[in-house]
């Protein structure tokens, strides 16, 4: 999760009356999907379009990098805490226009406070590839909002104009801060599940609910691992498959399950049994409709294998460099540790091509290949250079 808890945002629960449509009262844009999180063009201050991702776990915020090119002046400093464990520096802005959508039909937001941040991190999760922001309450809060996973389109409804005509009954939901949740079963457990579109794994178990219910001991995990990378930091996990996940009236088996080890941060709270993520989500059009407090999943994707996890055994962040794949993190008696990589090692080439001409999230993707059986690297340890075959397998 890219998003952050701040301390102090008494905008938690809802969002000033500060958006309005212009050329119309319903318009569709389409969307990038990247690592399973959605990113769309916006305009700030007449400038743009910048690269923001559309969150329902947050409220607002922008690199310092993107608002210092927008001229935006950075004012009182703040915390923000998120998936990570640890807390990060923000600074208060805010901007006097903001705008999604092409030409003259879109939706504006004015006088829209947001928090700046420090991206430099996020290399551990996107590499080289670049974005601006994340925006989430001031948009879900004032329109009703439909994400076309599978047709990669956003549509944007003015909430007196909208009316569901599709075939799906609504799933009420309540809203807690930023985030809406929903009533679901966690293996026969009866549970509150918050849906959370800028978390691209499948399904994280909180660790209260993992404690209250001796979910390790009745899962007995094999293995612990950075699953990803939130404000604040790494998310270390064990990795399980859920048998039966329930919400909305579907149900999914063998989901891939993350146990939080967090020891603080947003995983750390017992508000939640946890949080369903994008790759889960991403199996539907889901309509936000905060207004009304409903949500209509419309099933596109029938493909029920379960979710692939990571067959080589590390997390690669992209290097500060921008020249290299950096071992951040090797799961122990796993292939990476099995070949002798260790935490620190630069990975400049894979399958006898450079990283820099590779993407990084499409290379953590190929690593997942149930039909690959190894991949070779070149890694620089120190100033020597080797050459290391991973044998691939499934580690859960």
């Amino acid at each position: 999760m890219l998003v952050p808890f701040l301390a102090g945002a008494a905008r938690a629960q809802g969002a000033a009356s500060n958006l309005t449509f212009e050329g119309g009262e319903s318009f569709t844009v389409p969307f990038e999907l990247v690592d399973n999180r959605i990113f769309v063009g916006v305009w700030i201050e007449g400038k743009g379009p910048f690269r923001f991702l559309l969150d329902t776990g947050g409220y607002g915020g922008i690199s310092v990098e993107t608002a210092k090119r927008i001229g935006a002046k950075l004012g009182s400093e703040a915390e923000a805490r998120g998936a990570g464990e640890g807390v990060v520096k923000a600074w208060e802005t805010v901007f006097k226009e903001m705008r999604i959508g092409n030409g003259r039909t879109g939706l504006v937001l004015k006088d829209l406070e947001f928090h700046a941040f420090d991206f430099s991190d996020t290399r551990h999760v996107f590499g080289s590839e670049t974005f601006d922001g994340f925006i989430g309450l001031p948009v879900f809060s004032q329109a009703v909002v439909r994400v076309d996973y599978g047709k990669r389109l956003l549509t944007f409804t003015k909430p007196s104009s909208f009316s569901y005509a599709g075939k799906v009954k609504p799933v009420e939901f309540e809203l807690e801060r930023f985030l809406p949740i929903v009533r679901g079963e966690v293996d026969g457990v009866p549970s509150r599940l918050g849906l959370d579109t800028g978390d691209r794994s499948a399904f994280t178990l909180k660790g209260p609910f993992i404690e209250e219910h001796r979910l390790r001991e009745r899962y007995a995990p094999k293995f612990e691992a950075v699953t990803g990378w939130g404000i604040g930091g790494p998310i270390r996990s064990q990795v399980v498959r859920l048998p039966v996940l329930k919400f909305a009236g579907f149900e999914f088996r063998e989901t891939l399950t993350r146990l939080s080890l967090q020891r603080s941060g947003a995983f750390t709270a017992n508000d939640t049994a946890g949080n369903v993520g994008a790759a889960v989500l991403k199996r539907f059009a889901v309509t936000f409709d905060y207004p009304r407090r409903r949500l209509y999943f419309e099933r596109e994707s029938q493909d029920d294998r379960p979710d692939p996890y990571d067959r080589a055994g590390l997390w690669l962040s992209g290097s500060a460099d921008g020249h290299a794949f950096e071992v951040f993190d090797v799961v122990a008696h796993g292939p990476a540790d099995e070949a002798g990589l260790k935490v620190g090692d630069r990975v400049v080439a894979v399958d006898g091509k450079d990283v820099e001409s590779l993407k990084l999230i499409a290379t953590r993707d190929g690593l997942k290949d149930a039909r690959r059986k190894s991949v070779r690297l070149r890694v620089q340890t120190g100033t020597a250079t080797h050459e290391v075959v991973l044998k691939l397998r499934d580690l859960v």
